[in-house]
């Protein structure tokens, strides 16, 4: 019997870059981490901060849109 499983985590990573946004969802599969789903967005080249919190809510945004079409089963996120 055993007391103490391995945790199975999947994960869902999110690459927010200059130029696009990038997420996956990895599983655990026997150990190994292997692809499940991704979904990207290429974004356009921001004017110099100026508007910070404009420039968070579009990011935010696109996110929400990747998220909505990609098959993406978990909640949790490395970012």
């Amino acid at each position: 019997m055993r007391f103490f499983k391995p945790r199975l985590f999947d994960y869902l990573g999110i690459d927010i870059g200059s130029s696009s946004i990038k997420v996956v969802e990895m599983r655990n599969e026997n150990g190994r981490a292997r692809l499940s789903t991704y979904g990207w967005s290429e974004t356009k080249a921001e004017a110099p901060r100026i508007e910070v919190e404009a420039g968070i809510e579009s990011k935010a945004a696109l996110i929400r849109d990747i998220l909505k079409i990609t098959p993406v089963h978990r909640n949790k996120a490395i970012a």
